[in-house]
């Protein structure tokens, strides 16, 4: 009830479901007197994370130095919602968001099994792949069109999840 009153969004709904086929689970000592407190809450407070930071702040206020993150963007702990909303939308207009190099260092290293694996028979007769958009989207990347490396690495991981279902 505290995350429907406050406006959390409720981003364990699927892990919770997964878990109540298994382990119901209950919350028998919830107190009447909290429950009645938190629905006392005005709305404005609850909206935005407005009591989260309130929260942070009162009972441990040096966490308050550390900055938020929104996606890949940080922003001080102080801004309101509005500013760091336009906070984020310049750092991400500037591009300093952050970038990790681990995706594209793993494709670098895999580069010989990647090419290995584009120029096999199992993947040339595969119906259901576009071959020669697939073979020029990894040579592309491989001369350097780095932003392909999301489409690299989903088709990668197709392709050994592929293999493995059909190698059994």
């Amino acid at each position: 009830l505290f995350a429907i009153r406050t406006r959390v969004p409720n981003w364990g709904t699927f892990e919770q479901s997964r878990l109540d086929c298994d382990i119901p689970n209950y919350m028998p000592l919830v107190q009447p007197s909290l429950l009645h407190k938190i629905f006392q809450i005005p709305v404005s407070d609850r909206k935005h994370g407005k009591l989260f930071r309130k929260l942070i702040s009162k009972c441990y206020p040096s966490l308050t130095r550390f900055p938020l993150v929104r996606g890949n963007l940080t922003h001080p702990f102080n801004l309101n919602s509005l500013q760091a909303f336009a906070w984020t939308k310049i750092k991400s207009k500037m591009q300093l968001g952050f970038v990790n190099p681990l995706p594209s260092q793993f494709l670098d290293r895999l580069s010989e099994f990647i090419m290995d694996t584009v120029h096999s028979e199992s993947v040339k007769s595969f119906s259901a792949y576009n071959y020669p958009l697939l073979l020029k989207m990894v040579e592309d990347y491989y001369s350097g069109k780095k932003e392909l490396q999301t489409q690299i690495d989903w088709w990668l991981s197709f392709e050994i999840w592929r293999q493995s279902i059909y190698s059994k």
